[in-house]
């Protein structure tokens, strides 16, 4: 990606993260990402291998109240507290929610990167960060690759250094 594309598409991540129901946004895995010497954005489809997560970290103030994942089980396991799970893949801490006093706290969205060690290991690249954006983001992104009309592709972008 261009100079100009990295701007382009932090300025629809930030406008993305503004928009969001329930709270804040902020996409550190993107940022990460976007600040390594080279960055390629890519389409995914369903046959793409996400990394494990967590991919989102909820929080409020400083404290995590809940986490989207592909693991639940081993969230369960870290965090030896009661948990409730929604949709298959979101994990909220029912005390520590409770425990929250003020009540005007916003919740924080924090979208997580992910290190790609098979990207490093078979490239000899450094650093290798896969983030991925908001809707804002990836409709973006779609555009940029000229598939913003496919509904069953997905974004993603993967920033390293050499």
């Amino acid at each position: 990606m261009s100079d100009a594309e990295r701007a382009s598409l932090l300025q629809a991540e930030l406008k993305g993260e503004r928009l969001m129901i329930g709270g804040q946004g902020f996409n550190e895995g993107l940022r990460e990402a976007l600040a390594r010497d080279f960055v390629i954005a890519c389409s995914t489809d369903k046959r793409f291998k996400w990394p494990k997560g967590p991919y989102v970290v909820l929080k409020s103030g400083d404290t995590i109240v809940g986490l989207v994942t592909d693991d639940v089980d081993s969230i369960k396991r870290q965090f030896n507290e009661e948990v409730y799970v929604f949709g298959g893949n979101m994990v909220l801490f029912p005390n520590r929610i409770r425990r929250i006093k003020d009540k005007e706290k916003t919740t924080l969205f924090i979208y997580k990167g992910f290190k790609v060690e098979e990207l490093e290991a078979e490239a000899s690249v450094k650093n290798a960060t896969l983030a991925f954006c908001t809707r804002a983001g990836d409709a973006y992104l779609k555009e940029l690759l000229d598939e913003e009309e496919r509904a069953d592709i997905g974004t993603i972008v993967i920033g390293f250094d050499l």
